[in-house]
């Protein structure tokens, strides 16, 4: 995944409080992480990544 898809991926969501190309990229790799406002958001490369990620949020949550 490139910074071009990620973001498209990022506004897509519609999870941040601004556009998501005044995110601010802070890594890019195996996933892409974006800050905005208080909000850390990280795109995943493939949607079958999302199980994953919900076992990660709740793992964080707990």
């Amino acid at each position: 995944m490139d910074e071009a898809r990620a973001r498209d991926v990022l506004a897509g969501a519609k999870v941040l409080p601004g556009p998501a190309r005044d995110a601010r990229l802070l890594a890019l790799g195996e996933n892409a992480v974006f800050a905005s406002g208080g909000l850390v958001v990280k795109v995943g490369r493939d949607e079958s990544l999302l199980e994953r990620a919900r076992r990660e949020l709740a793992v964080a949550g707990w």
